[in-house]
């Protein structure tokens, strides 16, 4: 008995300390490798609902219909007439996928512009890589570098990513102040879209990705991501989106957004009853990606896949409070039955409850995608091992009782 209440003081004190080592984030090192390893070994189980479709929608500004528009590329009254019919719809995120940046002589209405931006609640505007021949602003580098966001690099090489180390074109600092700046680099394959991006040796989403943050109201600086592979952007939060090596998405082709035509949006602003068609497409909190499409101008729409596919994934839940309490007290009283043991048995059984534990951690992700840190129950576990293995009963005192 005196041996059981030891145990058990040292193992209420063992929790309680490694509680506080918890709360203070000391175990976020190896819970994220435990992840990691869970997450390589479910990938397949990664695959985007199609109950979920319905969350995005593309509006393109066709090339085809240039002549609609006041100038091709489009200016900013352009845009601000778009977005003025966006907005009676209430969406939630939208996301710029061309860099609205234009050359001098600047058109008129850009700071007009950013006025209509200013009431949104999440703006995601496009810093891209520039092509041969293209008008870039190294001015407002600094500005776009200081609002970027960044993910922590947690395995792999950054440099096998699709760098964007050239010359960018950003848009125009009215615009880039009031809104989230994204990186999409230059994308030269055909099957995979782009969604992180390099820039001055740190990785920044790409567009589909942060419009995804900014959806589920994740911080970028709570993401990382991990290279090579098994390469995937993880979150704090529970997201979690698995990519190719280098970094790129391929959409299920079972995922897509809905599309509503630009231009038609132009007039929704001025008449008080829309028309039907366009209220059912648009619907309400909808996430809406604007960009040039053609066929000199498939980056929007490529995004819009890719954003539409990364929301309809489903998110890992870390199980805690009264479950995590829960599968504490468990391994305590595992550690507690070690007492019945001989010495030599008790250290070799601690280590069978673990894996044991390891397994239905296992399983809980592969049938829920939930899971728990194995932090704390692994070392109660192995205090109660080392325990009765220095101070548990000799073989001879268990066969006299």
């Amino acid at each position: 008995m005196f041996r059981v209440f030891v145990l058990l003081l040292l193992l209420g004190g063992l929790a309680w300390w490694l509680h506080g080592e918890q709360t203070r984030g000391r175990f976020r090192q190896a819970d994220s490798a435990f992840l990691e390893i869970l997450l390589a070994n479910s990938r397949d189980r990664f695959v985007p609902d199609a109950s979920k479709n319905n969350k995005v929608v593309f509006l393109p500004l066709r090339q085809s219909e240039s002549t609609e528009f006041a100038a091709w590329p489009p200016e900013p009254l352009d845009y601000q007439m778009i977005l003025k019919g966006a907005m009676q719809f209430t969406p939630s995120v939208i996301v710029m996928v061309d860099p609205l940046h234009w050359p001098a002589p600047k058109p008129a209405m850009i700071d007009e512009l950013a006025q209509t931006l200013l009431p949104l609640p999440a703006v995601v505007m496009t810093a891209t890589a520039a092509k041969d021949g293209t008008e870039v602003v190294a001015d407002s580098e600094t500005l776009l570098l200081e609002r970027l966001g960044s993910l922590a690099l947690q395995r792999g090489e950054s440099v096998s990513l699709l760098s964007a180390e050239n010359a960018l074109i950003i848009p125009e600092p009215a615009l880039l102040r009031v809104a989230d700046p994204s990186l999409l680099p230059l994308n030269e394959a055909e099957a995979g879209v782009p969604m992180l991006g390099v820039r001055a040796g740190r990785i920044h989403p790409a567009p589909a990705l942060l419009g995804a943050f900014r959806v589920l109201n994740i911080p970028v600086s709570s993401a990382s991501v991990a290279l090579g592979g098994g390469a995937g952007v993880l979150s704090d939060t529970g997201f979690y989106l698995p990519l190719a090596e280098d970094g790129t998405l391929v959409p299920a082709s079972a995922i897509s957004p809905k599309e509503q035509n630009a231009l038609e949006l132009m007039t929704v602003a001025m008449v008080d009853d829309p028309d039907q068609g366009i209220a059912e497409r648009m619907g309400e909190n909808r996430v809406l990606v604007i960009g040039k499409d053609g066929p000199d101008n498939g980056a929007a729409r490529k995004q819009a896949h890719a954003l539409a596919h990364a929301l309809a994934l489903p998110q890992v839940q870390m199980l805690g409070g009264v479950i995590q309490y829960a599968v504490w007290g468990v391994a305590g009283l595992l550690g507690l039955s070690l007492l019945s043991l001989p010495r030599e048995k008790a250290l070799k059984r601690s280590l069978v409850y673990l894996l044991f534990g390891v397994v239905a951690c296992y399983l809980l992700f592969v049938l829920k995608t939930a899971w728990f840190s194995p932090a704390v129950p692994a070392c109660l576990l192995l205090a109660s091992g080392m325990f009765v293995r220095l101070f548990g009963r000799k073989p001879s005192n268990l066969a006299n009782e």
